[in-house]
């Protein structure tokens, strides 16, 4: 999902690489309530523009209890557009909230499994939590839901990265992490593992109701959600729910990688 100055770059990108610059542009159109779907080929793009409709029902249900419009504008052309390119060597997926034109733009790039698959998921989770936030969501909790929606790969380097944590005793610091971009797999591991950790204490409503809240000012939306007194002690939970995590897993993979997968910026 691209936030602040990324949006413009985003829209620059996006002109560009469905300009012609794509080795294989769209070239077929699927159309659904929410969504528009350009693809390489017609059976792809009524796949997808299924599929995400479905993902639009099924995410939403989850994380807001109803289902809410793909976009929170009124205007004409305000559907999410949805551009896809097949490439086999390639994985790349961008979701640019409330553009210009009045909709949300998504692009993805990938095998077909991938495009049809966890790609397309956790951008539509984006697409989902914007019809609720716009792009008001703090970037952790708007990833840390996301990538919940990650094929199994990704989410064993999170592990990983959390097996890092533990063995170095090393972590990020939270007051960062809720403020700044998430761009590195530790971050990425960071938000979706603190995400699991609210959601577990209280359930995905009170979650999302606290991330609103947790704008404001947030640790008064941690004691009047969660009972945390203040983001240190929220910061000490989370590491010893860490801990007992990787403790339980004993995974050979996660521990053989853990000391390279520290994180750069350590509190202790």
């Amino acid at each position: 999902m691209l936030h602040g100055s990324q949006r413009a770059v985003g829209i620059i990108a996006l002109v560009f690489f469905w300009s012609g610059a794509a080795s294989a542009p769209a070239a077929s159109i699927a159309s659904s309530t929410h969504f528009t779907v350009l693809a390489p080929n017609q059976r792809l793009a009524d796949t997808v523009v299924q599929r995400a409709e479905t993902l639009h029902l099924r995410i939403g249900a989850a994380w807001l209890g109803r289902t809410l419009p793909a976009t929170r504008t009124t205007l004409p052309r305000a559907t999410t557009t949805i551009y896809l390119e097949i490439d086999e060597e390639r994985s790349f997926a961008r979701t640019l909230v409330d553009a210009p034109e009045g909709g949300h733009l998504v692009w993805l790039v990938g095998s077909q499994e991938a495009i049809t698959g966890h790609l397309l998921e956790h951008e539509l989770a984006h697409v989902v939590l914007a019809s609720r936030f716009g792009d008001s969501m703090p970037i952790w909790a708007n990833e840390g839901i996301a990538s919940r929606y990650d094929n199994q790969r990704r989410k064993i380097i999170r592990q990983q990265k959390l097996a890092g944590f533990v063995t170095m005793d090393s972590w990020p610091h939270l007051d960062r992490l809720l403020v700044g971009e998430i761009r590195q797999q530790w971050q990425y591991a960071a938000a979706v593992s603190l995400t699991d950790y609210l959601v577990e204490r209280g359930g995905r409503t009170k979650f999302i109701q606290f991330v609103a809240d947790s704008t404001d000012n947030i640790d008064t939306a941690l004691a009047a959600h969660y009972g945390i007194r203040s983001l240190s002690q929220l910061q000490h939970q989370w590491q010893q729910a860490v801990r007992e995590q990787v403790s339980g897993q004993q995974r050979p993979t996660v521990i053989a990688t853990a000391r390279e997968a520290a994180a750069p910026r350590y509190v202790r």
